[in-house]
């Protein structure tokens, strides 16, 4: 599975049973949920873990991400 599946997978069983009146209310529905999502780095982990694509050292929260990210702009 690609990381994007999962993501998609996110959306679509958020906006499962919208009735929406038009094709506008359908893309504000996916874009809030992206936008939603993207806020949310552990189900964004999530999808990727899935893939398999994430090595051992990989930080496995936001907290040990800009750790590992401030170590690396002081070098």
């Amino acid at each position: 599975m690609n990381p994007q599946e999962g993501i998609w997978s996110l959306v679509k069983r958020d906006i499962g049973n919208l009735a929406a009146a038009d094709l506008g209310q359908i893309t504000r529905a996916v874009k809030r949920r992206l936008k939603q999502i993207q806020y949310r780095p552990d189900l964004v982990d999530g999808c990727l873990t899935s893939t398999g694509l994430i090595t051992d050292d990989w930080p496995t929260s936001r907290i040990q991400a800009e750790a590992v990210a401030s170590s690396v702009s002081r070098q």
